[in-house]
């Protein structure tokens, strides 16, 4: 195949380099809570993925 032969063509993966990242600070204060749901507040994060449950 020529290079270039997959110009122009529509990315239908995600790689994790396009993902929001979590650091663990943001889980420390966890430590010490009850056990219960929660949410995480950051503006990169949509309504769903910022629920978090501890078991």
């Amino acid at each position: 195949m020529p290079k270039g032969h997959h110009y122009g063509r529509t990315q239908t993966r995600a790689y994790t380099g396009e993902y929001h990242r979590i650091h663990a600070n943001v889980f420390k204060s966890l430590l010490t809570t009850p056990l219960g749901s929660y949410s995480i507040n950051s503006e990169h994060l949509s309504v769903n993925h910022r629920k978090l449950t501890l078991k």
